[in-house]
């Protein structure tokens, strides 16, 4: 046995494809190829051409899968941000709304009247921050005798004031993320983003496609023939939006095991394993897991939803943001009574303009705030269940989420115990509703950069 690591990432991307495409039809060590290449500028050549010529001339998306870039997109929507992130192989990481000061921030608006309503909630935002700030300072004084650092603590104290007030923040502030995927998943991805009904992606889609292009010229797709691949999805928002029917309910579940509902045979095959797990994200083994599927259907803030939709080990669905499910009840339980009576106002009066504006529901978005709630379906299989719910039920979650997973949960085992089973004690989420934790004051890692 021979085992290499990292031997021909020094190539550049476009030949580490072709060279791990190469062992289809050789068996060469990749040791005696890498001598045939290092230096060689020639060769290189050939195999970028032979990387052209297979991928992108005959198609072998598999070719296409085996090389991988990041791509870095700055100042763009809070909007298009999950856009660009709305696909199972997605990897990066984008700016959080629960740890940095957005009220300086640009926005991106199609059309002056979506700007006049994005203005009127960065400025209650801006209003109501500082205020909440003090508010907590109460509620939570620091003491000098403690043993929490005063940074961690007013770190800690801006973290909650931000996760009080981001629900004002409209989806069109600005915002930067990456996405790191392999050519195939680039082409594929922003070729069908080429047909977004939102501008602002198009516009993406292309800026993307073009420096991709730049980059990797024998692995990234022309825009012409990224634009008459996907042009079927022009003029339609269908592929791009899943709009459910209008349901006011919290969370509902549906469990099948082995593709049939719970009954007592499956259910009590499930309890002999599920019954010896003993501690946090603890697997169940994987027949046991991948015949359990779970889907939850479910109305969470779209602030909160962007956190469920990085799960990727699941099928999410993706709804328009509008004001028809209403503001979460998070955001006004946690303000004062002068702050409540100003948020309210305002949003009431937005509602109320949402609901006679002759916008398209998509352009509207950029001026809904992301506290507003959505609705939508979560699929997935029991570990994966199991690791969200008792991941993000921890108190350094944001609390409309966690109050979520709660009710996930509850859910989950009253289902069983219609069977006399209890599951409880081998699940290990937290239960306790307060969430205020000074872990937030130390969650930061800007200052080692």
């Amino acid at each position: 046995m021979k085992i290499f690591v990292g031997v021909t990432d020094h190539l550049g991307s476009e030949v580490n494809a072709m060279v791990q495409a190469m062992y289809s039809r050789s068996d060469m060590s990749i040791m005696d190829r890498l001598q045939t290449i290092e230096g060689n500028e020639e060769k290189e050549l050939e195999i970028k051409n032979n990387l052209k010529k297979f991928y992108l001339g005959y198609g072998h998306k598999s070719i296409g899968q085996l090389g991988y870039t990041t791509v870095f997109i700055e100042n763009v929507s809070i909007l298009a941000a999950k856009i660009i992130e709305n696909t199972p192989l997605y990897d990066g990481q984008e700016v959080s709304t629960r740890y940095l000061d957005f009220s300086d921030r640009p926005t991106y608006y199609p059309n002056i009247e979506i700007k006049e309503w994005q203005d009127r909630f960065i400025t209650l935002y801006n209003s109501v921050l500082p205020r909440v700030i003090e508010q907590i300072k109460l509620e939570y004084p620091y003491e000098d005798n403690s043993d929490i650092k005063e940074n961690v603590y007013l770190n800690t104290i801006k973290a909650r004031a931000f996760d009080i007030t981001r629900g004002l923040l409209p989806a069109g502030m600005t915002t930067s993320l990456s996405f790191m995927g392999s050519f195939d998943l680039i082409n594929d991805h922003f070729g069908q983003m080429l047909f977004h009904p939102l501008q602002e992606l198009r516009d993406i889609a292309t800026a993307v496609l073009i420096k991709a292009r730049e980059q990797y010229p024998h692995a990234i797709k022309s825009i012409e023939e990224l634009s008459n691949l996907n042009k079927y999805l022009d003029g339609t928002s269908n592929h791009f939006y899943y709009e459910m029917s209008l349901d006011n309910s919290n969370s509902n579940i549906n469990i099948l095991i082995n593709d049939l509902p719970l009954n007592e045979s499956n259910v009590n095959q499930l309890e002999q394993v599920f019954s010896k797990r003993g501690s946090y994200k603890q697997e169940l083994p994987k027949f046991i897991s991948g015949n359990t599927i779970i889907e939850n259907t479910s109305t969470l803030d779209y602030g909160s939803y962007r956190d469920i939709h990085r799960h990727r080990n699941g099928r999410i669905s993706f709804p328009i943001l509008d004001t028809k499910y209403g503001i979460n009840q998070f955001y006004l339980d946690m303000l004062n009574d002068e702050c409540l009576d100003e948020v309210l106002a305002l949003v009431i009066e937005y509602t109320e303009w949402y609901k006679h504006s002759n916008l398209s529901k998509t352009d509207k978005q950029y001026s809904t705030p992301i506290g507003f709630n959505v609705r939508f379906k979560y699929k997935c299989d029991l570990n994966q269940f199991l690791y969200i719910l008792e991941l993000r039920s921890q108190k350094t979650v944001h609390q409309s989420l966690r109050l979520l997973m709660h009710c996930w949960e509850t859910n989950f085992l009253d289902l069983f115990k219609e069977f006399k089973v209890d599951l409880s004690n081998n699940m290990f989420t937290d239960r306790n509703q307060e969430n205020f934790s000074f872990k937030r004051g130390t969650q930061t890692f800007s200052q080692i950069v």
